[in-house]
């Protein structure tokens, strides 16, 4: 190891080991933009870009050369620095067969237990950028790190890169609506949802509406496929198809679709052949709700 890897070593160690220590009082801290983020003051001065990866990231790697290139174009004003979770054993392993992980010369700083944890990333490449004075600009995308960016920030322009900030606890397994406790509802453009019967008495249908009279919902409760049928095809619950006289019915069953004459068989025939139905739309696409 000569002079230069030595002290480089020693510099990411130092690094590391500061930035563990200053978040040992508040371990599930995270960082973000306009933060200061802790252990850096070795790259005071200049950009420091945090580029975030893993030896099984394709992208990432293949990324090198050009983060390599960036570093030598502007020299002493920036800082590329790769950083990974992965343990020196699997960065030497990587190098021994990756020709573009040999001819990168950008310091590395592996087996990070501290870094990426703190920021809100999923997944990677990740990179972070923090300015001169020790303060976090930006979080974003690798491939948003460019020599037109970098040449822009350094000029004192805002690049407007994109934000990169992802919701590190999914879960994949969740059905879509109640993931995180239905945070993701926020996000929903439409949705159409058919249960089988409530557990309740009570049954109805109709269409609800916005403030401003948008109708932006269907509801039923507890109606059997014909009263479906009826709403959707009234597009509401008071149309004319309300009444059985309007709707003819050409099956050689109609049973499951009408409500039994005999009032002793309704118990048991609701509780096979009713359904709870729900359609909700932005206001944006309420054009569709009966599409």
């Amino acid at each position: 190891m000569n002079y230069y890897n030595a002290c480089l070593c020693t510099l990411l160690m130092t690094l590391q080991l500061s930035f563990l220590q200053a978040q040992t009082k508040s371990a599930d801290s995270q960082l973000d933009i306009g933060m200061p983020i802790p252990g850096m003051e070795a790259y005071r001065g200049k950009l420091l870009i945090l580029d975030f990866w893993d030896v099984s990231c394709l992208p990432c790697i293949a990324a090198f050369p050009k983060m390599q290139e960036l570093q030598d174009t502007f020299g002493d004003r920036i800082q590329i620095l790769l950083v990974t979770t992965d343990s020196q054993e699997k960065v030497d392993k990587l190098k021994e067969r990756s020709k573009i992980v040999q001819q990168v010369h950008l310091p590395m700083l592996v087996s990070d237990t501290s870094l990426f944890r703190h920021f809100p990333f999923a997944s990677v490449p990740a990179h972070v950028w923090v300015g001169p004075e020790g303060i976090i600009r930006y979080m974003t995308n690798g491939q948003n790190t460019t020599k037109e960016s970098i040449g822009t920030y350094l000029q004192g322009m805002d690049p407007k890169l994109p934000v990169k900030r992802e919701q590190k606890d999914y879960d994949f397994d969740a059905p879509l609506l109640l993931e995180g406790g239905g945070r993701q509802l926020k996000r929903m453009l439409y949705y159409s949802i058919l249960t089988t019967r409530m557990p309740t008495d009570f049954s109805q249908a109709g269409v609800l509406k916005e403030p401003d009279g948008t109708r932006t919902c269907v509801k039923a409760i507890n109606t059997s496929i014909l009263q479906l049928y009826q709403l959707a095809y009234g597009e509401s619950a008071t149309s004319v198809y309300k009444y059985d006289n309007r709707v003819v019915l050409q099956i050689k069953d109609p049973s499951r679709l009408q409500w039994p004459k005999d009032r002793t068989q309704e118990d048991t025939w609701k509780v096979n052949n009713t359904y709870a139905y729900e359609i909700s739309v932005k206001p944006a696409f309420a054009d569709r709700l009966f599409r």
